[in-house]
């Protein structure tokens, strides 16, 4: 993966169009005869390795994405392998293969899967190549005191189905199953699968080298899932929302991996802030100050208690109509309302949001509406700071 700095001309050629962008052999298709060994067994404290082909190869936490593209970890040269055709990772006391929907698929000690757990002596064919999973002389590496949590949800997820039923709801699984192969592709572990949404951590072990940060992946991925859904032509109007915090976290590593904590708590809060903002993407500040190559895309747009936290979170939106021509005059003028409005200059603010220029911005107009159920003049103690409700 390039490590050029991201600027707002190249991020169509940064951020792919869809899901399946850029997989040219990704195959929709793939007859899976079945998920093999997925008994979960911890791994030795030695940890594994991969051997084959003349690479060798310590298993991290990072996910190990083995294909024909050059940013996988492992490139290997031949037409009979996909460009992203295999992730392994670590998740619980064990790893897993994954076929990341590859045209040849990926064979387990013979036998065609689509994930499974992996173990010492296992061989792996994927293609015309094959490696054999070996103990490593090292342990994994310690899971690191802080990572980007992020959520996934569709909106409206339960009307949909009330209105199309279950094939509709097997649609969607089918379609959240293949986030969680990008989810990979962009060096993330996904952590839960909701049905109709997705947990997922990035940069959970040290970074590989020539990678994005785990902030800028985090962005990356959220925004090729929102934009793929919104392109699927089975059900119209798709909307999926994002929710990404970074912070310390607590790990729960037995059979399976889980995260717990507030970090954890609020990266699902900004999910659903998106639905109090018109929005599709929120993060927080902490988020934001660690992002490298996507920051030009981040909009501030609130200060904010979520229900259950004291402590207030200023929300970033990603803005992708940031290349459009006047766009960055339109957020200067909502950034100065935002200002007027927290220093409780009410009138000002409500002056600044009338303006033509903010007329279809969705958040200067619900700014607006939010000013005018306020009183004409801010009350001696305001604070700028909006409690949400708490069912949002």
């Amino acid at each position: 993966m390039s490590t050029e700095k991201l600027e707002p001309s190249t991020v169509d050629k940064f951020l792919p169009t869809s899901p399946h962008a850029g997989l040219d052999d990704w195959d929709e298709d793939a007859t899976i005869i079945g998920d093999l060994g997925m008994v979960e067994e911890t791994t030795s404290e030695a940890g594994l390795m991969l051997k084959g082909m003349g690479l060798q190869y310590n298993l991290g936490l990072a996910p190990v994405l083995l294909g024909r593209d050059a940013g996988c970890t492992l490139t290997l040269n031949s037409k009979m392998i996909s460009r992203y055709h295999l992730a392994i990772y670590k998740f619980g006391g064990h790893y897993r293969v994954r076929d990341l929907h590859s045209t040849n698929g990926v064979l387990l000690n013979q036998m065609r899967v689509s994930q499974s757990v992996i173990r010492a002596q296992d061989q792996i064919q994927l293609g015309d190549q094959s490696f054999q999973v070996l103990p490593a002389p090292h342990p994994p590496e310690p899971y690191a005191g802080e990572c980007v949590v992020l959520f996934l949800d569709l909106a409206n997820s339960t009307g949909l189905a009330e209105r199309y039923g279950e094939a509709f709801n097997l649609f969607i699984q089918a379609e959240i199953a293949k986030l969680e192969d990008r989810a990979l592709i962009h060096r993330g572990i996904p952590i839960k699968n909701l049905g109709d949404g997705l947990m997922c951590a990035f940069g959970l072990g040290p970074q590989q080298p020539n990678t994005l940060s785990p902030p800028d992946q985090a962005l990356a991925f959220a925004w090729e899932a929102v934009r793929g859904f919104r392109q699927l032509t089975s059900y119209p109007d798709l909307r999926l929302r994002a929710g990404i915090h970074l912070g310390e976290v607590s790990y729960a590593e037995q059979e399976s991996l889980d995260l717990f904590g507030d970090t954890v708590n609020l990266a699902s809060r900004l999910e659903y802030c998106n639905k109090e903002y018109g929005t599709q993407i929120l993060v927080s500040h902490a988020l934001r100050a660690k992002t490298q190559r996507c920051q030009p895309f981040l909009r501030e747009v609130d200060t904010v208690r979520v229900a259950g936290k004291e402590e207030p979170v200023t929300l970033y939106a990603w803005e992708e109509h940031s290349l459009s021509p006047g766009a960055e005059s339109q957020f200067q003028a909502y950034l100065q309302a935002l200002q007027l409005y927290r220093l409780g200059k009410f009138p000002q603010a409500r002056s600044c949001l009338a303006s033509p220029q903010l007329s279809q911005d969705i958040l200067a107009q619900n700014l607006l509406h939010r000013l005018h159920e306020l009183p004409e003049m801010a009350p001696d103690d305001w604070s700028g700071i909006w409690q949400l409700e708490k069912n949002v």
